[in-house]
């Protein structure tokens, strides 16, 4: 009877046929709650039941997907968590202090190191200055841009004159210009772009020179290892192309040369001095010395001093193993000019 009355009142009352699945807002959590067993799903009244104290809590911590066996646990401590002692902490600390004091050390000597290496750097590209000859306007920038990141001065990049303390030349080849001749009378490292292109890649300093050597593309004009006879023939005695001889340059001595000016530059940079008049030349520089019809060649004849062209200057640098002693009219100049050449 009971039963029967029990199942009037539910046709009476019309009850709503429920989702056997919760709703998709609670899926997550109703699976990972599901599966904990903690909870169970109430159809009719769409929701969990009441009265859990930890129900949001660990609903909470479902969605953020946390892993069933840590909800078991909640995030509370765990008083059965042995301490660690105080003389545990304390080591720990001293072995953390001691660690960091190491490695500072060890930062402050790479500092060191490197402040020292780089002030190495900074001295020997403050002893280079680098000139520039034969080259086309983008190659010009493009060594600018490399003796900038070298920290190496560069001399006047358009001008066709040496200047006086050029250590470095750079020219595609050789040839007969007055950069060339007197960085060959200067002892000077004549080289290829390719030496300041690798000093800037280089973290080390200044490349070897003696890798990067200019050549001559016509060995009739200027031979082909000129550069490199000059500049080891100065770094064996410290002696350049024309140390310790006087010369006298006639006002029309430039037959073979831009200038009489070109010719006086070229024999200073090989540290050779230049006088007032012939009588105190070791040898004089005129047009034609063959010439006796000249005032000036009878003048120095008659004080025996020796006479050569601006050829005879030209060629000594630009063809060290060639034979000049033709292009000198007697042997007691020859015997003069060509000991104090050697």
């Amino acid at each position: 009877e009971m039963q029967q009355e029990e199942e009037a009142r539910v046709e009476n009352d019309a009850p709503v046929v429920a989702d056997a699945t919760p709703p998709k807002a609670n899926s997550r959590a109703s699976r990972e709650l599901k599966g904990l067993q903690l909870f169970g799903w109430d159809a009719q009244s769409r929701k969990y039941p009441p009265g859990q104290k930890l129900s949001s809590e660990v609903q909470n911590l479902a969605r953020k997907r946390v892993q069933p066996d840590r909800l078991v646990a909640s995030p509370f401590t765990d008083s059965t968590r042995k301490k660690k002692s105080i003389q545990g902490q304390k080591a720990k600390e001293v072995t953390k202090l001691h660690l960091q004091s190491k490695k500072v050390t060890k930062k402050t000597a790479a500092k060191a190191s490197k402040v020292k290496s780089s002030a190495q750097v900074q001295l020997a590209t403050s002893k280079v200055t680098v000139s520039l000859s034969g080259m086309r306007s983008k190659v010009r920038l493009r060594c600018l841009k490399y003796a900038g990141k070298c920290g190496i001065e560069i001399a006047e990049v358009k001008s066709k004159e040496w200047r006086e303390g050029t250590t470095h030349l750079l020219t595609p080849k050789l040839g007969r210009s007055e950069k060339t001749l007197a960085g060959m009378a200067s002892g000077a490292w004549i080289l290829k772009e390719s030496w300041l292109r690798d000093c800037a890649k280089s973290r080390k300093g200044l490349m070897q020179e003696k890798d990067y050597f200019a050549k001559s593309a016509q060995d009739n004009l200027v031979t082909t290892n000129a550069a490199e006879l000059w500049a080891q023939r100065y770094q064996e005695t410290k002696r350049r192309a024309f140390h310790g001889m006087k010369a006298y340059f006639h006002g029309n001595c430039a037959q073979n040369a831009p200038s009489r000016e070109t010719l006086i530059r070229i024999f200073k940079a090989g540290d050779g001095q230049v006088v007032d008049s012939a009588g105190g030349a070791d040898f004089a520089v005129v047009p034609h010395p063959e010439h006796g019809d000249d005032p000036f060649v009878r003048e120095c004849r008659a004080k025996n001093v020796g006479m050569v062209s601006d050829l005879f200057l030209i060629e000594w640098l630009a063809l060290p193993g060639k034979d000049l002693t033709s292009q000198l009219r007697s042997e007691t100049l020859r015997q003069r000019i060509m000991s104090r050449l050697a």
